[in-house]
């Protein structure tokens, strides 16, 4: 691969997490910051991935993860068919803050889903929700909590807690 070429993928695949990043903050022109301590591209597997200490930033979207990969069709990067992070994740946007041990991102959907022990709180308060799965629809701005079997199927929250 040329390092023209190189340089245009790379750069394809960085606005790629950037529509990730956008979407989830309503905002898809903001330049977004990603770190990792590698960053690998597999042609053939159609897979961009940064590895080790992953954060991406944009404006008011934080994420954290010990790995993020962006797959995409073949139409390129500009084909982005999702976005997982794997690890114990941690987002944070606006107010909300949210951990769980994987995510992923449809951008067709625009449905960012949290997977696996979830807490979610907000800056300021003790109130927290628990829950096996939390799905942000970003199309309406609604969260969906789900409880899981290992739990009985409940989610559990905390509100009210004075502060």
């Amino acid at each position: 691969m040329s390092a023209k070429v190189l340089i245009g993928f790379v750069s394809a695949c960085i606005l790629s997490l950037a529509v990730f990043a956008g979407a989830a903050t309503g905002q898809s022109n903001e330049q977004v910051n990603i770190t990792g301590d590698l960053f690998e591209i597999d042609q053939q597997a159609q897979t961009a991935t940064f590895t080790g200490n992953v954060h991406a930033i944009q404006e008011t979207f934080q994420l954290w993860a010990p790995i993020v990969v962006a797959y995409y069709g073949d139409g390129g990067p500009s084909d982005l068919t999702k976005i997982t992070a794997d690890g114990r994740v941690r987002v944070e946007f606006g107010n909300q803050n949210a951990i769980s041990d994987r995510g992923h991102y449809d951008p067709k959907t625009r449905l960012f889903t949290m997977i696996g022990n979830v807490s979610a709180t907000q800056k300021g308060s003790a109130d927290v929700v628990n829950s096996s799965e939390m799905v942000i629809d970003l199309n309406d701005n609604t969260t969906r909590f789900v409880g899981s079997e290992t739990d009985g199927g409940r989610v559990t929250a905390i509100f009210g807690s004075g502060n």
